[in-house]
């Protein structure tokens, strides 16, 4: 009950959170688990619309244009320069960690299904789809799935949002396949850490 009070009291306030974030941007860098090589986490820009529909999300409402991509953490990078993950997808032990991540973060936030270690070894599209709706609608609440051309919608969200890698509409085919899961499981991970951001840049705003 406390957690729906914090979450529909953060919600009233969020709107401001865009000029707020941007005038304190930090530099921020690849946000999954720590492995031999330690990441950091990425700032969060004001994610564009990816449907007609427009919505009031997490940051209040979302505008649609090519411009939104320019304006997150990598913006400076420009838009056909491609970066090369430095994370150790393909090391077992990594992917294992963010796995668990993964489990611990469905488990504390109510995820409304049974996942395990084991399931999340490899998902289904299915299961897939609802994870990342779950956890993307910890930052726009009012989001659904839609249930056509998901495989352009989550790309298209994870690139509104910042994400620095390229997820490929491929992928959404073939999920839990050894070639595409870490791939897939990397970008949930980061996406994991944006909603912690998101959280505590919110808490930290309606508490000063």
């Amino acid at each position: 009950m406390e957690r729906s009070r914090m979450n529909r009291a953060s919600s009233s306030r969020l709107s401001e959170l865009p000029q707020r974030v941007e005038s304190n941007r930090m530099s921020m860098v690849y946000a999954t688990p720590q492995s031999k090589q330690s990441f950091g986490k990425l700032n969060i820009p004001k994610p564009q619309s990816v449907t007609s529909e427009r919505r009031t999300s997490f940051f209040g409402s979302r505008t649609s244009g090519a411009g939104m991509a320019r304006n997150s953490a990598f913006g400076a990078f420009g838009g056909a320069e491609k970066m090369k993950d430095p994370r150790p997808l393909h090391d077992k032990a990594y992917v294992q960690q963010c796995i668990r991540q993964l489990c611990e973060f469905l488990s504390e936030k109510g995820f409304p299904g049974s996942m395990s270690v084991k399931s999340l070894q490899s998902p289904s599209t299915k299961e897939f789809l609802k994870i990342f709706e779950f956890i993307y609608c910890l930052l726009d609440p009012t989001f659904q799935m839609p249930t056509s051309k998901v495989e352009e919608e989550v790309p298209r969200i994870l690139k509104d949002l910042g994400y620095p890698f390229v997820l490929s509409k491929s992928s959404m085919y073939s999920v839990g396949a050894p070639h595409t899961w870490p791939q897939v499981l990397g970008a949930v991970v980061w996406l994991i850490d944006t909603v912690k951001v998101g959280i505590r840049t919110a808490e930290y705003y309606l508490n000063s």
